[in-house]
């Protein structure tokens, strides 16, 4: 592919896909998940990594027919599944800030995520958090930072209105992001475990209930489950645990960027997990 930024790169998709001819689009609505189940947990990183650079020319070639195909695909699949009427749902979040008006919603997801976090010291960690769950108990939480996480913070907080989204307790996960997040870039917007929509055992995050314009939604989740909801919306990351060669978070800012710049999430979106999917099938 030739060297352009990534705003431009999903622009053209989107050109090209609009100047083709539609193929037929009968597909099974049984097919419709969308880097879902183990297989997608499963992901590489270098996957990941060649959709985030594709745009600058790093990616393996992916036939622009077969793109255009793939991302006809996605956007013929519907954006929100969730069963629950959001009208008749109180907000999850306030609304948004005057200085965040204008601005996409951009969720985050935390363990393995952004960090990896273990009630035993098992190796090199960047915070010790001492939290009591009652009166009679105390745990230790090691946290381990995933590579480039405040270069990624730091790039994402003036363009974003962010919401940290965990299936963790609020107990856990408030220490530990006052302590990554000390200088309050990200503002105060956290969601818990009691915010998840529980299926099958299993935590959901259903952005339908956020009080936001889903086209203006992205979640960046290393759980397809997180996300089962509304697939269209997510920007998949592989789980992160000790590599300390990671760079999938600084990949993803130049995506991110452009996603800001876009009218709505899914112009970017489903150009990239099309080639995601693709250059996985590789």
């Amino acid at each position: 592919m030739s060297n352009q930024d990534p705003a431009t790169f999903f622009k053209n998709i989107s050109a090209k896909l609009a100047q083709s001819t539609p193929a037929n689009q009968n597909v099974s609505p049984l097919l419709t998940q969308v880097d879902q189940g183990n297989g997608a947990s499963q992901q590489t990183s270098s996957s990941r990594n060649n959709a985030a650079a594709a745009a600058g020319g790093n990616s393996r070639t992916v036939h622009a027919s077969a793109l255009i195909e793939r991302v006809r695909y996605i956007r013929n699949q519907p954006k929100n599944t969730s069963p629950i009427d959001a009208s008749a749902h109180p907000s999850l979040l306030p609304a948004p800030a005057p200085h965040h008006r204008n601005k996409k919603c951009l969720i985050l997801d935390v363990d393995e995520t952004l960090v990896h976090s273990s009630y035993q010291e098992t190796g090199k960690h960047d915070l010790h958090l001492s939290i009591d769950l009652d009166e009679n108990t105390t745990v230790n939480v090691f946290v381990a930072y995933r590579p480039f996480l405040q270069e990624f913070l730091e790039a994402i907080s003036p363009i974003f209105e962010v919401v940290v989204f965990t299936a963790s307790l609020g107990k856990y996960c408030n220490p530990l992001m006052d302590a990554i997040d000390k200088k309050r870039l990200l503002g105060n917007l956290r969601l818990f475990r009691e915010h998840c929509s529980l299926v099958s055992s299993t935590f959901v995050k259903d952005l339908s209930l956020l009080g936001r314009n889903l086209d203006q939604v992205a979640i960046i989740d290393n759980s397809p489950v997180a996300y089962l909801f509304q697939q269209r919306n997510a920007i998949p990351i592989t789980s992160w645990f000790d590599n300390p060669d990671d760079d999938e978070l600084r990949r993803l800012i130049p995506v991110l960027k452009a996603l800001a710049e876009a009218p709505n999430v899914y112009e970017v979106l489903d150009n990239y997990n099309a080639l995601l999917q693709l250059q996985q099938q590789e």
